[in-house]
């Protein structure tokens, strides 16, 4: 998991680290409720510093691979990057192939338009 945080973190031209999570739902929704009720795959430093809510499942996205989730095409998770600006993601996962030897994963496959500035402009 922490593989695809830094997927992400490059497809998206961010410099400054921040905290993340993921948040299994399986399944689209708008319910932020629903979302942080949903099993949380953190950084290591959001688990030692205990960041978010303790009221659903917290594990170490260091220690977990993306095979090991049990996902199935065309879920639908959500990734949290810096808890103060709050940059959500929707991620569905479209496709699993077997790992190649010498190929970087995860991959991104498409991108679209420019990415947003990590610290937008005041004004």
């Amino acid at each position: 998991m922490e593989d695809l945080h830094k997927a992400i973190f490059f497809a998206f031209d961010r410099f400054d680290e921040h905290l993340y999570s993921f948040f299994l739902t399986s399944i689209q929704t708008k319910s932020e409720k629903k979302i942080m009720e949903s099993p949380e795959y953190a950084s290591s430093m959001s688990i030692e510093e205990d960041y978010l809510s303790d009221e659903q499942d917290k594990y170490n996205a260091g220690e977990i691979k993306i095979e090991d989730l049990d996902l199935e095409i065309n879920d639908t998770f959500y990734y949290l990057f810096d808890y103060g600006d709050e940059w959500w993601h929707e991620i569905r996962l479209e496709n699993m192939e077997e790992f190649q030897k010498g190929q970087l994963h995860p991959q991104l496959v498409e991108a679209r338009g420019k990415s947003p500035k990590q610290y937008p402009d005041p004004e």
